[in-house]
């Protein structure tokens, strides 16, 4: 898990030019991402998040830390008091 900037959802961005990209939670790396579990929509990724969050909580707050990409990364909302 050290290595592990974050886990967020991605969409399902599999064309031409990038075969095996399907959406689902990710792990974002230095310089990759790693699909954990693929075929997830953006709220059982939210659940999964939430319930990795409460097993480990240090780690959670790592992964809250703002996205190098701005407006290409995918907010779940997890902070929101909704």
């Amino acid at each position: 898990m050290a290595d592990i900037q974050r886990i967020e959802y991605q969409e399902d961005i599999t064309g031409p030019g990038n075969s095996g990209h399907p959406q689902g939670l990710y792990a974002v790396l230095r310089y990759q991402s790693v699909c954990l579990l693929p075929d997830m929509d953006a709220r059982q990724t939210a659940m999964v998040i939430e319930r990795i969050g409460e097993k480990f909580p240090d780690q959670c707050a790592q992964w809250k830390s703002p996205s190098p990409f701005g407006e290409h990364f995918i907010s779940l909302g997890l902070n929101d008091s909704t």
